[in-house]
């Protein structure tokens, strides 16, 4: 059976693929990459709730470093910047998600004081308003959950990587 040129080209880039993907598979299996790949855990926290008008969440951001290393994360799109800069949470009334209601930004490079240092087996907490993003202020019953996939970290040496995470989901309830 004699293949045609254009489904030998084809045949072969397949190949080549198929190869490509078991090379880079077999790479992410080594330890070192393992403990890179474990995603950070965020919990949430309701810390006040107001629903006196207007009414006010006070939502407590935690971080945990659960690794041996020390990291510099980048504050971006995190409650770390003291502020609404990027729609980092996904928020629902009644199971009907919220629009983001904040700024954005798009930014150049990062600085040195755009990063913020991590400690071994250490933690970060922060607090912000909920409703200076999202429209908090109906009866109903909320939920809110960090929605980033990853965080920007910089190691010991200066090289930045993504590193996963997750976070808990909190409820609470607006009556009046």
């Amino acid at each position: 059976m004699e293949l045609r040129g254009t489904t030998r080209r084809l045949l072969c880039y397949f190949v080549c693929l198929l190869c490509a993907a078991l090379l880079f598979s077999c790479a992410g299996s080594s330890g070192a990459q393992t403990e890179t790949q474990q995603p950070m855990m965020v919990t949430l926290n309701i810390l006040d709730l107001s629903e006196k008008a207007p009414v006010s969440v006070k939502l407590g951001f935690t971080l945990h470093n659960d690794t041996a290393n020390r990291y510099e994360m980048l504050k971006w799109g995190t409650p770390f910047e003291g502020e609404f800069n990027d729609n980092m949470f996904d928020v629902t009334r009644d199971d009907q998600p919220l629009p983001y209601l904040g700024r954005q930004f798009k930014r150049g490079a990062p600085q040195k004081e755009d990063f913020i240092e991590m400690a071994p087996h250490g933690e970060l907490s922060t607090s912000l308003l909920l409703e200076n993003g999202y429209a908090v202020n109906q009866p109903g019953h909320y939920t809110v959950q960090y929605r980033k996939p990853y965080l920007t970290l910089r190691d010991g040496q200066g090289e930045e990587q993504l590193r996963p995470i997750m976070s808990n989901r909190v409820a609470f309830d607006i009556s009046r």
